[in-house]
């Protein structure tokens, strides 16, 4: 590769490609560098006992964990409890798309005649419920946030 000056030292912007590794086929591309780091983000775990299935939901719930709680929730469903207890200590971040799948668990639920319980809601996803007014929906396990102060 020949490298090439301008007259007034400022390297050229061929130049500068070829610094930054755009030209070196062996790094690939910046998302093929990418490597997860942090593990598996969103785990859900199930149990059933006399009749109530319970759903541990752990790390973030955004997009990607979604598949992984319908296909849990449909589990449950399919046996038939009377209660679903839905555990969201362990979850420190909820956004649109799971909120999404809950509150279809939760139309399904009254929809077979199951009751659906969420407990242990944390600040950032007690605050996603208020905001979206699905706190009232969830009544039981969600605690009322005191109004934000700007």
């Amino acid at each position: 590769m020949v490298v090439t000056r301008q007259e007034n030292g400022f390297i050229s912007s061929a130049d500068s490609l070829l610094l930054t590794g755009a030209h070196y086929p062996d790094l690939g591309l910046p998302h093929e560098r990418r490597r997860n780091v942090t593990g598996q983000v969103f785990q859900v775990s199930t149990a059933l006992d006399d009749n109530v299935a319970g759903l541990r939901l752990v790390g973030a719930l955004d997009l990607d964990g979604t598949a992984q709680l319908l296909a849990a929730v449909a589990d449950c469903f399919a046996r038939r409890p009377d209660r679903v207890v839905v555990d969201l200590w362990g979850l420190r971040f909820c956004d649109c798309a799971g909120l999404n799948v809950l509150m279809e668990a939760k139309a399904t639920a009254d929809r077979i005649g199951t009751e659906l319980r969420v407990e242990g809601a944390r600040t950032q996803v007690a605050r996603l419920f208020a905001l979206t007014g699905v706190d009232e929906l969830f009544a039981g396990g969600v605690p009322r946030l005191p109004p934000r102060i700007l």
